[in-house]
C-alpha cells in the first residue's frame, strides 16, 4: 500500500480508504456514498424503533435515488437508506467508462439539485417542509430575509439544504461492502439508540472505576453504575471445548442462580456456552451483566441489532480494553 492509499480503520468494522491515485476507477470500482443535510436538519423522515418513516421531501428523494441508474447506466446502487438528516448508499461504477468520478459526481450533483427544486415548492403559504414558517420569518435553513425579502448582497435567499459535496468510500472487498450493508441495515436502529437514550449511549472515555485496573485505558458504553464497589461481581469464562448441550444447560443455571443472588455477571460472551449464558441474561428482566473486550477482538464480530439494543440498555454496560492485552488483574471481580 502506498502512501496515497491509506486506510482508516473504524468500529464499525468498516476500513476506510478516501479516494486514492494508485486506485483505476477506470476498471470499475464498488463505493459507499453518504450525502448529509445542512446542519443536519431531519427533513426526510423520522425514525420509530427500527424503522424511517419517509416525510413528502423522504419520499421523493427515495424515488429520485431509484431513478439514478435510469438516468446514468453505468452506475448500479444495491444498497441504501433515507435517514432523517443524511443518504447512504452502495454503488458500483462499472468497467470501462471515461472519467467515472466525473460521472458519478454529475450524477449526485443532479439528485441534489432535484431535490432542492422539490424543496422550493411551498403550497398553501408553508414553508419548503411543510411546516409553518415561525414568527420571525426564519425557514429551516436561512436566516431572517430583511424587509424587501432579499440578503444583505441584494440577491433574492437562496434555500440551502445539502452539505457540500459527498463523502465516498472505496470498498476494496466482499468484506468490506458486507460490513457497509449491515452499517446500512442497523443505521435506524442506531438512531433510535443515540437519539432516544442519550445517556445509555453516552461514550465515557477514558473510564475510571475502582473496578478497574488504573494502569490500562478504558472506555465503557451503558449502565456505568454497575462498576460500583457496592456490586457483587461474578465472571464468567467457558472454553470453546465445552459444547455438549447437557454442559451448557449447566453453566446455565449455575448463572442464573447467581442472578438471583443478585451478582452481575461478567463475560466477554465469545464461546458458544458464554453466549448462552448472554441470551439467557438478555431475556430475564432482573439479569445485570458486563461485556468486555480488547482490541484483539475483531470489531466484525459485533453484536446483532436485537443484541445490540440489549447491550445498550440500562441493565448493562459495555467496557473495551484499549490495549493488546487483558491481565487477570485488569478487573477486580468478588463473588
Amino acid at each position: 500500500m502506498s502512501n496515497n492509499e491509506k486506510a482508516n480503520f473504524s468500529s464499525d468494522g468498516i476500513h476506510r480508504y478516501r479516494r486514492f491515485k494508485g486506485w483505476d476507477y477506470s476498471r470499475g470500482a464498488s463505493l459507499f456514498i453518504t450525502i448529509g443535510v445542512e446542519k443536519k436538519k431531519s427533513i426526510f423522515g423520522t425514525v420509530r424503533g427500527d424503522k424511517v418513516e419517509l416525510s413528502e421531501l423522504g419520499k421523493k428523494a427515495s424515488e429520485a435515488l431509484d431513478g439514478i441508474p435510469k438516468l446514468n447506466p453505468g452506475i448500479t446502487i444495491f444498497g441504501r437508506i433515507i435517514m432523517p438528516d443524511h443518504i447512504h448508499f452502495n454503488c458500483a461504477i462499472k468497467p470501462g467508462l471515461e472519467e467515472p468520478l466525473k460521472l458519478l459526481g454529475n450524477a449526485i450533483r443532479r439528485f441534489k439539485n432535484y431535490i432542492t427544486a422539490e424543496a422550493k415548492r411551498n403550497p398553501n403559504g408553508r414553508t419548503a417542509f411543510g411546516r409553518p414558517p415561525s414568527p420571525d420569518g426564519r425557514t429551516a435553513f436561512s436566516r431572517p430575509p430583511s424587509p424587501d425579502g432579499r440578503t444583505a448582497f441584494g440577491q433574492p435567499q437562496p434555500l440551502k439544504i445539502w452539505q457540500q459535496g459527498y463523502h465516498d468510500l472505496l470498498l476494496v472487498s466482499r468484506e468490506m461492502i458486507d460490513a457497509t450493508e449491515r452499517y446500512i441495515a442497523y443505521n435506524p436502529l442506531k438512531w433510535s439508540v443515540m437519539y432516544d437514550s442519550p445517556t445509555t449511549l453516552r461514550i465515557h472515555e477514558p473510564l475510571s472505576s475502582p473496578r478497574l485496573n488504573i494502569e490500562d485505558y478504558w472506555k465503557g458504553v451503558g449502565n456505568i453504575s454497575l462498576l460500583s464497589i457496592e456490586e457483587k461481581l461474578v465472571s464468567l469464562r467457558v472454553s470453546r471445548e465445552v459444547s455438549t448441550t447437557a454442559d451448557i444447560a449447566a453453566i446455565v443455571r449455575k448463572m442464573e442462580s447467581a442472578v438471583d443472588k443478585k451478582f452481575i455477571i461478567i463475560s466477554g460472551f465469545i464461546s458458544k456456552g458464554e453466549r448462552a449464558v448472554r441470551d439467557m441474561l438478555c431475556r430475564r428482566k432482573d439479569a445485570r451483566f458486563i461485556r468486555i473486550y480488547c482490541l484483539l477482538l475483531s470489531p466484525t464480530a459485533a453484536l446483532s441489532q436485537k443484541a445490540f439494543m440489549l447491550h445498550l440498555s440500562p441493565k448493562s454496560v459495555i467496557l473495551k480494553l484499549l490495549a493488546e492485552t487483558m491481565t487477570p488483574n485488569s478487573i477486580a471481580a468478588h463473588a
